[in-house]
């Protein structure tokens, strides 16, 4: 198993209890955040839980006043969003990483999440709309999370500075198709480094198709992986994509312009 640790800790009462796997989702949102873990073969420390779940009751707590996310339920937001963040996790490049940037990051997943389960990595929230990241930084520093830091930037545009070529790792999950992503992201990843995408099922299982899309960006072949939530059994992918070689200089294009005219569509 993999072992991580984390130094904040944040204070929490807990109740025993099972997971119920008939359909309904269980009350215990402690046991229902480890049994994820168990499914996904890793360990967090108690100060690691307590804060992961703190987080997402932060979430639960603001989405009276913000929009971060369609589902409400505490156990919808742990398993959905927070068990599924560190999906991530199971690219063995991305776990040894030592800075990694969660492109598009709304309201902290997997940002939050990955910064809780990797110390010793830096970790960058990169968020275009400022409300967002704004309760990206206070819920970061509401749960203890000192290895986090929030920028208020379009990918594009940061690709255009110094953050370009700067990361061992980039993250995104909801923030376009593969193909969209690819050009949004890679450009942040030094060569030598990875993009890990979090996806459809359908999408990893046909990582090939972005494997031009990737070339012309100075990515190697796409590999894709399919794997299931744990708890609910929805079926989701990974796809990796390793920075070879630099971005072209003409990569990213002008802002809107990966979505409007994807390249996927002009890929031979």
């Amino acid at each position: 198993m993999n072992h991580v640790d984390v130094r904040p800790s944040v204070s929490r009462e807990t109740h025993p209890g099972e997971p119920d796997r008939s359909g309904s989702l269980p009350v215990d949102l402690r046991e229902l955040f480890l049994s994820g873990l168990r499914e996904w073969g890793l360990e967090f420390t108690d100060a690691q839980t307590t804060a992961a779940l703190a987080y997402a009751a932060v979430v639960v707590e603001a989405q009276g006043a913000i929009n971060l996310s369609g589902i409400r339920s505490p156990e919808g937001i742990v398993v959905k969003h927070l068990v599924d963040s560190l999906a991530c996790l199971k690219s063995a490049s991305l776990v040894s990483a030592t800075t990694l940037v969660d492109v598009g990051s709304g309201g902290g997943f997997p940002a939050i999440p990955l910064a809780l389960a990797l110390p010793d990595c830096q970790v960058v929230a990169m968020e275009s709309r400022e409300n967002k990241a704004s309760f990206i930084a206070a819920a970061a520093r509401r749960v203890g999370v000192a290895n986090l830091t929030v920028v208020t930037v379009r990918a594009e545009d940061a690709a255009r500075g110094e953050s370009r070529d700067r990361f061992d790792a980039a993250v995104c999950r909801a923030l376009a198709v593969p193909d969209v992503a690819l050009e949004l992201c890679l450009p942040l990843v030094r060569p030598g480094g990875i993009l890990a995408v979090l996806c459809g099922d359908a999408e990893a299982l046909n990582a090939t198709r972005f494997e031009p899309v990737a070339a012309q960006l100075g990515g190697g072949p796409p590999v894709g992986t399919r794997y299931r939530l744990p708890v609910l059994g929805h079926r989701r992918g990974l796809l990796e994509v390793p920075k070879v070689s630099p971005t072209p200089a003409r990569f990213p294009r002008k802002a809107g312009m990966a979505k409007k005219r994807p390249l996927m569509l002009h890929a031979s």
